[in-house]
């Protein structure tokens, strides 16, 4: 009996110790539930009031300085009704969570813990203004996007949606973004030419569902000093402009396991700071979409993707970015789409571009402003794409290991199996063998060929390796040709007489 007794206790003990935030007597946590019902209707003066209420602004000797505390927020019944942007300016040191994830299934709908109920749009609905130390757990948004509701509502019905969404019916605004990492507009104005700070702020199990944009990191006229920020396990979705924009300096970004669905302009988009992708999944079939990945300015780090638009995996063009030396390196990364599309990669900008052990079923096309790029193991899943493009064809700038490699040169394994042809009856020519990666270095310095060039603009060094020696036949009893003389194409003279 007295076992009983005292097993009773420590498991009390125990369930209690496990009930987290919500039972904590802390005077550093807030409980939302203290403040908000979360039934649906407009709280958002009450959620702001418990924001407002975790000790972390700077008011000595009235409150420690910037120590901190905790926001903890129940699950809702229905959601937390908002309809202007949650603030949580000079907030340091501070944890902001959610009782559980909300991650949505092809198939049944999970209702958001926030969810944006105003007429106004234009702003944020989560903003992070000079934030040091934040840790974001388990958060979930709705912006309520036209055509993100109207695709629930298709899906589900009329009768269905209106059971599942307490705010049917409610006006829809236009230019949410979900989360704002960086400084507001009137910051922008008033704190000179890098304002806001926003540092080791971290996201982990984010959802953001039908805002303009998902998330945006720095400024939005201006590039703000963000840095160290972090995101795991996010799902981004129904966006009617971007999933994530970042625009910040010398920022170092980190997202991890990132899924961004049905932009309407670009999944990605970014404007400047170093920016690493891990497990990366991009998807969308619309049309309209000009890029899975936007890169406008800064650097460019993805280790591991499946892209899945008809729009170009990676789109660049130089747009005059002060960091031009950014790193940009694509491993692994997978890019088609059923729906078609001409290009995988679109590339005319004046920097290098590394792309490591990638799959892409259209074509890469370089500019004719296209800094050098490098291009190991890469293959093509269509036996009509490669790489194209003046950077290619006229100004040589890519550089190869091992000759480009097709998943199958087979017409009816190509439609069969879903490789998407292009707008020709004939995929490859009958017979014809796909290279796997010879074992060579192709660049200007080095090209395989059977002959000297006749278009192109070449340089004075470059060579060509002649690959169908041959010392019974003058013209093919040389090691190969170089370029005596810059030009279009250049004058070329054969070199290294075989067996002389």
């Amino acid at each position: 009996m007295r076992s009983c007794i005292t097993f009773a206790i420590l498991l009390a003990l125990f369930t209690g110790a496990q009930c987290g935030y919500a039972q904590s007597t802390s005077s550093y946590v807030i409980n939302l539930g203290d403040y908000a019902k979360g039934d649906g209707s407009d709280e958002t003066a009450a959620i702001q009031r418990a924001i407002d209420a975790i000790p972390s602004r700077y008011n000595w000797p009235d409150s420690d300085p910037k120590q901190g505390g905790v926001l903890y927020i129940p699950r809702p019944n229905a959601f937390y009704g908002i309809s202007k942007t949650l603030d949580f300016s000079e907030k340091w040191n501070i944890t902001v969570e959610c009782e559980s994830p909300a991650v949505n299934t092809r198939m049944a709908p999970t209702p958001m813990y926030f969810k944006w109920i105003g007429a106004k749009g234009d702003q944020p609905m989560f903003s992070f203004n000079t934030v040091m130390g934040a840790r974001v757990i388990n958060l979930s948004l709705d912006g309520r996007n036209a055509a993100s509701v109207a695709h629930l509502y298709e899906v589900g019905g009329q009768a269905k949606a209106k059971a599942l969404d307490p705010a049917y019916g409610a006006p829809q605004a236009e230019g949410l973004v979900g989360v704002f990492v960086g400084p507001s507009k009137e910051q922008e104005i008033a704190m000179g030419t890098y304002p806001g700070i926003a540092r080791m702020v971290t996201f982990q199990n984010l959802t953001i569902k039908g805002c303009a944009v998902g998330m945006w990191v720095g400024g939005t006229t201006k590039q703000s000093d963000t840095a160290s920020l972090s995101a795991r396990d996010v799902v981004i979705g129904g966006c009617s402009q971007h999933g994530l924009v970042v625009n910040s300096t010398m920022a170092v970004m980190q997202f991890d396991n990132l899924l961004i669905d049905g932009s309407g302009i670009s999944n990605v988009q970014l404007y400047g700071g170093d920016i690493g992708f891990t497990q990366y999944v991009g998807t969308g079939s619309s049309k309209t979409m000009t890029a899975d990945i936007d890169l406008q300015g800064g650097g460019l780090r993805i280790f591991g993707a499946w892209s899945e638009t008809y729009a170009p995996f990676i789109k660049s063009h130089h747009t005059g970015h002060m960091y031009p030396t950014m790193p940009r390196v694509i491993i692994g990364a997978v890019h088609g789409s059923p729906a078609g599309g001409k290009m995988s990669i679109d590339y005319d900008y004046p920097t290098a571009l590394n792309l490591i052990g990638c799959g892409f079923r259209n074509d890469v096309i370089l500019g004719p402003k296209s800094g050098p790029v490098m291009a190991m193991g890469v293959t093509f899943g269509n036996p009509r794409a490669g790489f194209g493009g003046e950077g290619v064809t006229k100004y040589g700038r890519l550089i190869r290991i091992g000759d480009t490699a097709l998943e199958s040169n087979d017409p009816s394994r190509a439609i069969v199996w879903g490789l998407t042809p292009r707008d020709v009856p004939d995929i490859t020519a009958p017979g014809a063998t796909a290279c796997w990666n010879d074992p060579y270095l192709v660049d200007r310095r080095s090209t395989p060929g059977v002959a000297p060039p006749t278009t192109g603009v070449w340089a004075k060094g470059d060579r060509i390796l002649n690959v169908d020696p041959d010392p019974a036949a003058p013209e093919k009893a040389w090691a190969g040709w170089i370029c005596i003389q810059a030009g279009e194409p250049g004058t070329w003279k054969p070199f290294g007489a075989i067996g002389q």
